[in-house]
């Protein structure tokens, strides 16, 4: 009786612990979500344009650097205001790296006009 309740408590732990384990994303995760967003949106104006796997990987590393300076940013303990001002700078900045730096000019149409159809949908 006593290894039965032993066997079912550490049945409990184990799956508690993958429960955690599979919730958290890590940077790499979050940072892919984004870039298949990115790629559907480019897609749904133009099934050619399609990110290429280099523009994937640029992008990767633009998005990963990236979700490292938000977290840095949001630990810093600022204002609301000041959190506020400084992501929105970081914001135009990883933009106009990742997006102006990485895709071709017909990409970069495809994915404003994709994102000004999902806004007014």
């Amino acid at each position: 009786m006593k290894s039965i309740k032993t066997i079912l408590v550490i049945a409990v732990i184990l799956l508690s612990l993958t429960n955690v384990t599979a919730q958290k994303k890590t940077l790499e995760d979050k940072a892919n979500e984004k870039i298949v967003q990115i790629d559907k949106f480019i897609i749904s104006e133009n099934e050619n344009l399609g990110l290429e796997e280099e523009q994937k990987e640029k992008m990767l590393a633009y998005q990963v650097g990236m979700l490292k300076e938000v977290k840095e940013i949001k630990s810093q303990g600022l204002s609301e205001e000041e959190t506020k001002v400084k992501l929105k700078a970081l914001y135009k900045k990883a933009y106009k790296e990742m997006i102006v730096g990485v895709l071709s000019k017909e990409q970069q149409i495809a994915l404003k006009t994709a994102k000004k159809k999902s806004k007014n949908s």
